[in-house]
């Protein structure tokens, strides 16, 4: 059986999302990264372990994706990316301006296991605690993945896990969280 281009399969979820998510699709443009974004992407795979199917734009909300990240997936994994991005979109829609430059500053730093502890009946994987935002975005896939009796797929991309952090000598106790 032949692949159906990526291009298509954006079209088809696209679709399937003006019909889901109406208000989070209407407000985004969805289109392939460029030559910059792909670049950018694949520095992030080296950094964190895996490439972005996706991103969001942080000010406008606007979605793209990674032709060659999807080459190759499912119309399921796509509509699921494209859910999950459109989360963001919706995030990103109903926050004020000065809020998503924090967001970009808290982005551009790194990540420690503890900063964002579990929380109870969200779906996240085991190595991986992300902020709030992203929570919410694999609540999203996770619903949607239950409601639609389809396979669940993973965030678009997933950092390797880190190793337990240590405590600062002195500090023993001072950090709470997972270790």
């Amino acid at each position: 059986m032949p692949q159906v281009p990526v291009e298509q399969q954006i079209a088809i979820a696209k679709q399937k999302m003006a019909q889901e998510m109406p208000q989070e699709s209407a407000g985004a443009s969805v289109g392939p990264m460029g030559s910059f974004g792909q670049a950018m992407a694949g520095l992030k795979g080296r950094m964190t372990g895996g490439t972005p199917a996706a991103t969001t734009d942080i000010f406008t909300g606007n979605v793209a994706y990674n032709p060659s990240a999807l080459q190759g997936q499912s119309q399921d994994e796509i509509d699921q990316t494209l859910a999950h991005e459109l989360t963001h979109t919706k995030q990103i829609q109903s926050q004020p301006w000065y809020q998503r430059g924090f967001n970009a500053l808290k982005a551009a730093l790194p990540m420690t296991p503890w900063q964002y502890p579990a929380l109870p009946g969200q779906i996240a994987p085991k190595d991986y605690q992300p902020d709030p935002d992203e929570l919410e975005a694999y609540q999203t896939e996770h619903d949607r993945a239950l409601a639609k009796q389809i396979p669940q797929s993973g965030d678009v991309w997933l950092p390797k896990p880190r190793p337990p952090q240590q405590p600062i000598a002195g500090l023993k106790g001072a950090l709470s969280g997972p270790r």
